[in-house]
């Protein structure tokens, strides 16, 4: 017996006829949520028995029946689908290409804009994350007032000679700011009060002992020169009468950081 060949004589697809040419096509194109359904004839109508054929879309040859293969939705992707007759001689194959398009969120242009969005918020959680870090590394911008008065324990404020004993106590220091041999003794002696009463006024109305109150004053000038940032350490520090290595120790002290962190990163 001779054998016959399959044509593809229907296309339908989401269950609506779709007029195609089954002799002249070798490959057709779906969407990727098309229904997909073909129809196969041996075009004998003379031997028009129950026609029995079997089709393979992947590695496995599938029994059908009543000239129909409903291939439902297929994922996106290139099919060969093969047909052939089941009668004894089944050495005619006929072969029918498919294309399955990717759906939009999954076409190259899309998959490049996920990689660029993935890079942009890669790139901006960074920069976000080494600002924050900066930040962490960031010194709080000291107070950058002469002497921060402490009240005493009953909050009394302070009365206008206790001003006035701070602002001649501020200017006596700073009359001497890059004298390093500025000591207690000659702070009391220009302020006329002895050791003990110097000790006992500036304790009371800042909380500070003279030498404190002294190098209070000295960091809080070198703060100012270092906020203007046109001076070494080294410079600053004997500009206030300290030497690098007591700045560097009295300023890390006072506002939590080394001169040269804060100038690095406050300036």
């Amino acid at each position: 017996m001779t054998s016959r060949k399959l044509y593809f004589t229907e296309l339908r697809v989401n269950g609506k006829t779709v007029p195609f040419d089954g002799d002249r096509l070798t490959t057709l194109n779906f969407e990727h949520n098309d229904d997909i359904e073909l129809f196969v004839s041996t075009l004998d109508y003379v031997h028009a028995a129950p026609l029995k054929f079997a089709y393979k879309l992947e590695d496995k040859w599938i029994t059908g029946n009543d000239n129909g293969i409903n291939l439902g939705q297929l994922p996106f992707g290139h099919y060969t689908l093969q047909v052939k007759v089941l009668d004894g001689n089944e050495d005619i194959v006929t072969t029918l290409q498919l294309d399955v398009k990717s759906p939009l969120w999954l076409s190259w242009w899309a998959i490049c804009l996920y990689v660029f969005l993935c890079g942009l918020v890669g790139w901006l959680m960074s920069k976000l994350f080494m600002s924050y870090q900066k930040q962490l590394a960031k010194p709080s911008v000291p107070d950058t007032s002469a002497v921060t008065t402490r009240l005493m324990p009953d909050e009394r404020p302070l009365s206008e000679d206790d001003n006035r004993l701070i602002a001649q106590a501020t200017e006596t220091v700073e009359a001497h700011l890059a004298d390093a041999e500025f000591s207690v003794e000659r702070f009391s002696e220009e302020m006329n009060l002895s050791r003990s009463a110097l000790y006992k006024k500036l304790m009371n109305e800042t909380g500070l002992s003279p030498l404190e109150f002294m190098r209070s004053i000295r960091l809080q000038h070198g703060l100012q020169l270092l906020q203007q940032g046109n001076m070494s350490v080294a410079e600053i520090a004997y500009k206030t009468g300290l030497s690098p290595k007591q700045f560097s120790k009295f300023f890390k002290e006072q506002y939590g950081c080394l001169p040269s962190q804060y100038k690095k990163n406050c300036t």
